[in-house]
């Protein structure tokens, strides 16, 4: 079966290598499972809190929330507005 998105890349590693590193931030490293596990936490917070298909602005810097965000916004069917924290005002 061929990967068609982003999520079914994310949940394939998870699934076959779930241990596997995804993400390193400094000293700390992140698997697939702990980013799969994450995100559909976080997606199921956005279907219960927020209005339906909304928009959501997420702000950060270049750390392992950032990408976890981002998929939990897909998977629950939000867009996202990537504003890194040395954004100017």
């Amino acid at each position: 079966m061929p990967i068609t998105s982003i999520i079914e890349a994310i949940d394939s590693w998870r699934k076959q290598t779930p241990e596997a590193f995804c993400y390193q931030d400094g000293t700390l490293s992140y698997t697939y499972r702990q980013l799969g596990d994450f995100s559909e936490r976080l997606a199921v917070h956005f279907d219960e809190q927020l209005v339906q298909n909304a928009p959501i602005m997420v702000y950060g810097d270049l750390e392992f929330d950032m990408p976890a965000v981002f998929l939990a916004a897909i998977r629950s069917g939000h867009g996202y507005i990537p504003i890194e924290a040395d954004t100017p005002k």
